[in-house]
């Protein structure tokens, strides 16, 4: 709850420390961020209360790596296109008034996180890689179902030694990823295109984004997601009864929570 009343300030800073906001875009985008908030918590959080709800009928029963594929794409069927529809004009309004600075600034700031995200997937030895994912697994399974016993670590441990994770490919697609965006953004910039005309080349590199226009990569991140399934289908059905109930009242206290945040003003 915390988090979500603040997130668009939240948001914002994030931005912010990307793009370096002048004096009046932090206005501008101040304002539509509020606005985008509110509108997200009267239309949005309805279908994450019934998503939640949805997972409690699942919670108590044994999954396969198919049903969590389905469920995951079924969510973002149902969520991204109206967001995307949504903040679509605030999104071409900054675009189209970003300066070369501004630009450069996301660009310094992509070496940053990448520099980040370098020391924490593709470190100097296979243990600290096992180790990383490892924390990153169960900083998502701990707050479902609570801590998993010595017994599911380990074979947390060992399904994680024959993942088919390569971080030079997953590195070389986020570089393409950031340098496609980059020469977008710049392209607007020196063409000095109105939303308009900005509005296909953003719609664009937001599906390329989301699926790579390079085949190798595009195979890899398919493998990759079916290894996740599958990861967390088979970690679910390893877990015991008293876990499961912990997952079901988080998942009651989810339903609760979004439609508390809903009704807020």
């Amino acid at each position: 709850k915390l988090t979500y009343n603040n997130a668009d300030s939240l948001i914002y800073w994030w931005l912010d420390g990307y793009v370096d906001f002048t004096v009046d875009q932090k206005v501008h985008v101040k304002n539509e961020m509020q606005a985008f908030h509110q509108w997200h918590r009267k239309t949005q959080l309805p279908a994450f209360a019934e998503i939640a709800h949805s997972l409690q009928k699942i919670s108590a029963s044994d999954v396969t790596a198919a049903q969590l594929c389905t469920l995951a794409d079924q969510i973002q069927e149902r969520l991204l296109p109206t967001l995307s529809a949504h903040i679509e004009p605030q999104v071409l309004w900054l675009v189209t008034h970003l300066t070369p600075a501004q630009i450069k600034s996301i660009e310094e700031k992509y070496a940053k996180t990448n520099e980040k995200w370098l020391d924490d997937w593709q470190p100097k030895t296979k243990a600290t890689l096992i180790k990383n994912t490892e924390k990153s697994i169960l900083e998502r399974t701990d707050s479902l179902y609570g801590s998993l016993d010595d017994a599911q670590r380990k074979w947390l441990r060992e399904t994680i030694r024959t993942s088919p994770f390569d971080a030079k490919t997953a590195y070389a697609e986020r570089l393409r990823r950031q340098q496609d965006l980059l020469g977008v953004l710049k392209d607007i910039q020196a063409k000095k295109l109105s939303s308009d005309a900005a509005k296909e080349p953003m719609r664009a590199v937001l599906q390329r984004s989301l699926v790579s226009p390079n085949p190798a990569n595009k195979a890899y991140a398919d493998k990759m997601r079916e290894y996740n399934c599958d990861l967390y289908a088979k970690l679910h059905n390893k877990t015991n009864p008293e876990q499961r109930k912990h997952a079901l009242s988080k998942l009651v206290d989810y339903e609760r929570d979004f439609k508390i945040l809903q009704a807020t003003k």
